[in-house]
């Protein structure tokens, strides 16, 4: 990507400004397809994924993998840790129902196998199947039918657009908003890598857009987590952890791949090297972000059992490990 800046200053005023737009974006379009009674945790999943993996996909397209495996990581450990504890200091989250029972303990799996993998220092095809086939495995406990017991469960029908003039609004709506959020994306990376220290600089940037991305989950759980469904979003923003991990990071690896794989042959002398390139992991996403992660996924597996319940207690402990782990992520970062 070619350098737009002229020094820290400006490249911090345009991580800012492209901080700020992808806010508005994910706000906007959390308001436009989540409403107050919904209940449907795959709906919630998707709205709030679909604007990280844009966010992904620009920094890989733009040759920013490592920035884009920031936003990954940084975004699956604000929304375990962060996100649900403040929902959880809203209202505490009741027994949790089959389908949570489900997820929930299966969290520590895909987070234990990204940070194996990370162990190599690269990834590549083999890595990328075998977060594809753990997700294959993620999907299937999602799609498990649900037990008589979750019948009573309110879940709201999807939103109804009128053919006509409803349906054309919301569909322009969801275009600006995408193209917004694409622009937004590609200033935020511009902001990201054109400072001096492009390392340290990356790796702050993932954070503060991470912090951004996952901001409406906060504010979309409260009204379930008040109306006694707290087990709604707190498994929505698990299923978002899982499509980051066993979807969007493979997604990564395989487009960096295809990408450095057609420059290096679309050279009038291509020069030998792998067949496929290898995406190398940033070090210290993988000394901090995986392994916490890792750590913070384990209180999920009795969580969903009922033997700790996710209640203001657990929520402000919650909160305050996400705190511990921006101040690592700070302090870890200026050392680079």
């Amino acid at each position: 990507m070619p350098n737009l800046l002229s020094g820290n200053r400006a490249a911090l005023m345009l991580l800012l400004l492209g901080a700020g737009g992808l806010l508005v974006c994910v706000l906007l379009t959390s308001r436009l397809l989540i409403k107050d009674n919904d209940r449907s945790p795959t709906r919630r999943t998707i709205v709030h994924w679909v604007p990280i993996a844009l966010m992904c996909i620009v920094c890989t397209v733009l040759r920013q993998p490592e920035l884009a495996i920031g936003v990954i990581f940084g975004t699956s450990v604000a929304a375990i840790s962060s996100v649900a504890g403040f929902i959880a200091v809203v209202a505490p989250v009741g027994p949790a129902p089959a389908m949570a029972q489900r997820v929930w303990p299966f969290l520590p799996v895909p987070a234990l196998l990204a940070s194996m993998i990370a162990l190599a220092g690269s990834l590549g095809l083999v890595e990328a199947a075998l977060l594809i086939m753990q997700g294959m495995l993620a999907l299937l406990i999602w799609q498990t039918p649900a037990d008589p017991g979750e019948a009573h469960l309110p879940i709201a029908a999807p939103p109804r657009f009128r053919i006509g003039a409803d349906l054309l609004w919301t569909a322009a709506e969801l275009a600006l908003l995408a193209a917004l959020g694409i622009l937004a994306a590609w200033v935020a990376t511009g902001g990201a890598t054109g400072g001096d220290q492009q390392s340290t600089a990356s790796a702050l940037a993932a954070t503060l857009i991470s912090i951004v991305l996952v901001m409406p989950m906060i504010s979309t759980g409260a009204v379930p987590a008040l109306a006694g469904q707290g087990w709604v979003p707190i498994t929505a923003q698990a299923g978002v952890v899982l499509a980051n991990i066993c979807v969007l990071l493979p997604a990564v690896i395989l487009l960096h791949g295809g990408i450095r794989w057609i420059a290096h042959f679309s050279q009038p002398l291509p020069t030998s090297g792998p067949i496929w390139p290898a995406l190398l992991f940033p070090r210290l996403t993988w000394r901090i972000d995986s392994i916490a992660l890792v750590i913070l996924s384990l209180p999920f597996v009795p969580l969903a059992s009922g033997k700790l319940r996710l209640d203001y207690r657990v929520g402000g402990c919650l909160i305050l490990a996400y705190c511990v782990y921006l101040m690592l992520l700070m302090y870890n970062g200026l050392r680079i």
